[in-house]
């Protein structure tokens, strides 16, 4: 009974495959006066706002259907290389003049740090703000008014792409790679310090994009080298590339609620993944462009691209939808683990393609189960759980999903 519980477990071991049925993008350009988008950023209420190269800053109420320019303050032909919003739905903008500021949805902006390159840009939970300059980091805590640079760790002409910011409000920034300076680093003191987190990345890694999901992983895009994940707030890195081209430039990372990760990969479009990044795959349909610059998910999981020549495009479904029409499950799908190896905790993502009673158990190396994680009617979708090792043994475990007489195991190894 044995030997055939085990063979039957490893003839069920594959990879898991996702098909998109249909067109996931539209264009969403009506309005908007500008080709080349380099920043997106998103408002409680969903405003979307989009900022370009040599054309300011554009709002949409209506879920990107609609453009408005909004440019009173700004200087003419302005390049809005960022944006971000603050808890009071206040729009910081970047700028190659500074950092402008707008208090009324746009309708006018004030320059906050003037006669300044500016680039990533972020806002952490407490309001304070993070810019960066070509003389390094500097941070503001009371709406742009007062700034004060925040270097102390960070090498000398350091210029980062990106910032990501985890429910802590541990903030991490990346190296574009200037001057030989590479990699991440990590602040967990507002800025005051920083210190560089690069074990597991290559020496010469040049970091495009940083994104956190809601488990405080954190997801960075580079040139040349794909992603990379980390599960313990930056200490250690993993390759995470299966699917993706080889030698990507990432230059975009968007996740949505149901942590579903979306690349956005230079002149090769979009991918997405359902599994932490394990697992990648090609979302292109509707896009008239493989040049994507910046992805942005608005709170009702509706996912827009800036596009470098072709403006925005816009998901036809929100990326969250359990029945989209975009992404539906086409099969049962049981994803790898992830992290694997683990210890003592991983968790375990599964697609479903209609509603049906679902089990995911936990089995040792005996056969003898050993944890039911799932155990209940399931709508059709993608689903995540985790699973704890605490209290067992080093070794090889098998996680299994039951769907009536369908089953899909795969295996997965506890490390102590």
């Amino acid at each position: 009974m044995k030997k055939y519980f085990l063979l039957s477990l490893l003839f069920q071991l594959f990879s898991a495959t996702i098909i998109i049925a249909q067109d996931f993008w539209e264009t969403s350009n009506n309005g908007l006066n500008a080709n080349h988008i380099y920043s997106l950023s998103v408002q409680s209420n969903n405003h979307i706002i989009a900022g370009s190269l040599g054309k300011g800053v554009f709002l949409s109420t209506d879920n990107g259907t609609n453009w408005n320019e909004i440019n009173s303050g700004f200087p003419d032909s302005s390049n809005v290389y960022s944006l971000a919003v603050n808890s009071n739905d206040y729009i910081f903008a970047s700028t190659d003049e500074g950092v402008f500021c707008s208090i009324d949805n746009g309708e006018n902006w004030a320059i906050k740090m003037p006669n300044t390159s500016t680039g990533a840009l972020a806002i952490d939970s407490n309001n304070i703000i993070f810019v960066d300059t070509d003389d390094g980091i500097y941070r503001s805590t009371d709406n742009g008014e007062i700034w004060s640079k925040t270097n102390n760790g960070l090498p000398q002409h350091f210029i980062n792409f990106s910032f990501a910011i985890n429910s802590k409000n541990h903030i991490f920034t990346g190296s574009g790679g200037a001057y030989q300076v590479y990699g991440v680093y990590r602040s967990t003191d507002s800025g005051d310090n920083w210190i560089e987190i690069n074990n597991g990345l290559p020496s010469d890694i040049n970091t495009f994009s940083l994104a956190v999901n809601s488990y405080d992983d954190i997801f960075m895009g580079s040139e040349n080298y794909g992603v990379f994940v980390s599960t313990d707030n930056g200490d250690n890195w993993t390759e995470k590339n299966n699917g993706l081209p080889v030698n990507s430039a990432v230059y975009t990372l968007a996740i949505n609620s149901s942590n579903q990760i979306f690349a956005g990969v230079w002149n090769k479009g979009v991918y997405f993944s359902t599994d932490f990044g394990n697992n990648w795959a090609q979302i292109n349909t509707g896009l008239t462009t493989n040049n994507v610059r910046i992805l942005t998910i608005n709170p009702s999981g509706y996912i827009f691209a800036g596009t470098y020549g072709k403006g925005i495009f816009k998901s036809i479904n929100s990326t969250t939808s359990i029945l989209g029409e975009g992404i539906t499950p086409p099969m049962f799908i049981l994803n790898q683990n992830y992290p694997n190896p683990f210890n003592p905790s991983t968790k375990v993502s599964y697609s479903i393609p209609y509603i049906t009673k679902v089990k995911v158990e936990i089995f040792n190396s005996l056969g003898q189960q050993v944890q039911t994680l799932v155990d209940e009617e399931k709508e059709a979708g993608s689903y995540s759980v985790e699973f704890d090792g605490e209290g067992l043994t080093s070794g090889v475990y098998f996680y299994q999903l039951s769907a009536g007489d369908f089953k899909l195991s795969k295996k997965m190894i506890l490390i102590r």
